[in-house]
C-alpha cells in the first residue's frame, strides 16, 4: 500500500498484483465453501471409479465461478489423455522432472520420449525400462544399429555409455502374434505406465486407448 498526498491509500503495482493473484481468488474460493467441501467428500469415496470423480468434479466447477480460476484437473490431479501427441508432450513433461527413478514400460516409441529418457541416465537417474515393440523394432534394435552405423562419433560414445551405465537396465516384452484363417492378431502383454520419483503415474487403459485414452496422475505409489 502507499499513501497519497490527499491522505487516500492506494495499492501499488506489486499490490494489486497480490491482491488479483491470491487475496481476491481466495475471496471467490470462499464463496464456493459447499462446493469445494462436496469434491472433498468425493475424493474420499472409494465406491467411485477415478474416471467418474473426475467428471463429477468437472461438472461441480463448472457450475460455479471456480471455472474463472482452477479447472478439474487441479483439483483432482488425475487427468485423461485421448491424443498421442499430447501423450508425448505429458511423457516428456513427467521425465523432465525425474530425479531419482524413472520406472516406464512401453508399447510405442517416439524419438523425443527416447532422447529425453537417455538424458535424464547421462545426469545419474536410475532408468528401468520394459519394452513392449516387437524385437525387429525395439530399443535393443534401435541402439545396436546405431553402434553398427553411428552418425557421428559423438553418438556412438553417448550410446555406448548408456549399454554399459548401471543406470539403466533394459528389459523386452514381446507382443503375442497370433496366426488365424490367414489374419495377423497381435496380443500386447502388458499395458504402457511411466512411474516418476514415485509420485507421478501415467498409465495406458488398454480399454479407453481403443478410443484414445491414457490416464495421467499425481500419486504416491
Amino acid at each position: 500500500m502507499e499513501k497519497c498526498e490527499d491522505s487516500f491509500y492506494r495499492t501499488t503495482t506489486l499490490g494489486s498484483l497480490v491482491y488479483n493473484g491470491h487475496v481476491k481468488t481466495l475471496e471467490d474460493a470462499l464463496t464456493n465453501f459447499w462446493q469445494l467441501k462436496a469434491i472433498d467428500i468425493l475424493k474420499t469415496r472409494e465406491d467411485f471409479p477415478a474416471d467418474r470423480k473426475e467428471s463429477i468434479i468437472d461438472e461441480i466447477v463448472k457450475g460455479s465461478n471456480l471455472k474463472n480460476f482452477v479447472n478439474s484437473t487441479h483439483l483432482t490431479g488425475f487427468a485423461i489423455i485421448k491424443d498421442f501427441n499430447h501423450l508425448v508432450i505429458e511423457v516428456i513433461r513427467m521425465l523432465e522432472d525425474a530425479r531419482k527413478e524413472i520406472y516406464f514400460a512401453s508399447r510405442y516409441h517416439d524419438p523425443l520420449v527416447s532422447k529425453k529418457m537417455f538424458e535424464k541416465v547421462e545426469k545419474g537417474v536410475s532408468l528401468r525400462y520394459l519394452d513392449g515393440n516387437p524385437q525387429q523394432i525395439g530399443v535393443e534394435s534401435r541402439l545396436n544399429a546405431i553402434l553398427r552405423t553411428p552418425p557421428n562419433e559423438e553418438t556412438f560414445k553417448r550410446v555406448n555409455r548408456l549399454k554399459s551405465s548401471h543406470f539403466f537396465e533394459l528389459k523386452s516384452l514381446e507382443p503375442t502374434t497370433i496366426v488365424s484363417n490367414g489374419s495377423t492378431t497381435v496380443i500386447p502383454k502388458f499395458n504402457s505406465f511411466l512411474v516418476i520419483d514415485d509420485n507421478q503415474v501415467l498409465y495406458e487403459k488398454y480399454q479407453l486407448w481403443k478410443s484414445g485414452g491414457i490416464h495421467s496422475s499425481n500419486c504416491k505409489v
